[in-house]
């Protein structure tokens, strides 16, 4: 159950809510981007939703500090867990739409701007994905591109793409699936549909993403408005989480040949190979008792080549879209 805590303004157009769990430093960095945005006449609120957590007091001391009307609070007396939490931020709004940024992660002051540029476009979407940068500790990762490949990136920009089961098949996907970066929601449709599922484990939000790009309608516009902050406390780099990733990721692609007959061929064709692909370099380690077989090596070969056909091929549709 959530307990409300600090209560603010809650007739918005845009609900931005934060599910927090132990961090205190980044999460106020979080609540500022939030507070600090420039205005363009979008009325918004920030949601907190704290998961029960051992910082408690001091995200409680942080959060109760701020003299603004947009905070609204709640604590989690029971955790929740990630996947639910996100759930309960959306459960929270009351607004039509509704962002999500995670406690260590912050948006350009700029951000309303870009929704706001989304809303007048009048597309008819359940899900917009924006692009973010990448703090690497305290440092923007610089892309330093160049030939062909800077062309090709630099025409991409503010293109919008709608999104398709095949991009998270194919992997052209893993950059986009990323809510915690003022990722927007049509509420109301995400939770219709049940939201974040829990046994989705770490691998949930680009899960979602697959099945809103299958039952709804899920669009990419990109454009940067957020930072997405990698640390060595990110639970990503832990040997058993990347795991997980590659089990959880090769679980749903079975699980969309249920649903589709073509992913369903696939399978049967490359499914020995998923492992070794989704692996990447990371392969020995993840199953350092395992050795890949010549059969292995062969389809996660072949399954790249087929996957660099579509991704290129799915690049060279946007280049040739209109920027908006």
């Amino acid at each position: 159950m959530s307990k409300l805590i600090l209560r603010g303004i809650e007739n918005v157009e845009l609900s931005i809510c934060i599910p927090a769990y132990n961090r205190v430093d980044t999460l106020k960095e979080a609540i500022d981007s939030v507070l600090n945005l420039q205005q363009n006449g979008i009325i918004y609120n920030c949601i907190i939703s704290e998961d029960n957590s051992k910082n408690h007091k001091a995200i409680y001391e942080l959060i109760t500090s701020y003299n603004d009307v947009r905070i609204i609070y709640y604590f989690n007396e029971t955790p929740l867990g990630m996947a639910e939490n996100w759930n309960n931020c959306l459960k929270l709004a009351k607004s039509k739409y509704a962002a999500l940024l995670h406690d260590d992660d912050y948006l350009y002051d700029d951000y309303l701007y870009t929704v706001r540029k989304i809303w007048e476009l009048d597309i008819k979407f359940d899900i917009m994905y924006f692009a973010h940068d990448v703090q690497i500790y305290d440092r923007i990762e610089q892309n330093n591109y160049t030939g062909a490949k800077k062309i090709y990136k630099e025409n991409q920009q503010d293109k919008l793409r709608r999104m398709t089961s095949g991009d998270y098949y194919f992997g052209a996907c893993a950059a986009y699936y990323v809510p915690t970066c003022g990722c927007l929601y049509k509420r109301e449709e995400i939770l219709k549909m049940g939201g974040y599922r829990k046994k989705d484990g770490f691998s949930a939000d680009e899960i979602l993403g697959e099945i809103i790009s299958r039952k709804k309608k899920a669009y990419f516009y990109n454009h940067v408005v957020a930072v997405y902050r990698y640390t060595d406390t990110n639970l990503s780099q832990d040997i058993r989480v990347k795991r997980k990733f590659v089990e959880e990721g090769v679980y749903h692609r079975y699980e969309m040949g249920e649903n589709m007959l073509r992913y369903k061929i696939l399978n049967k064709i490359f499914g020995k190979g998923f492992y070794i692909v989704l692996s990447g370099r990371w392969y020995e380690r993840l199953v350092p008792d395992k050795v890949a077989t010549n059969l292995e090596k062969i389809l996660a070969k072949i399954f790249n080549v087929f996957r660099r056909i579509y991704i290129y091929g799915r690049g060279f549709s946007v280049c040739c879209s209109k920027k908006i």
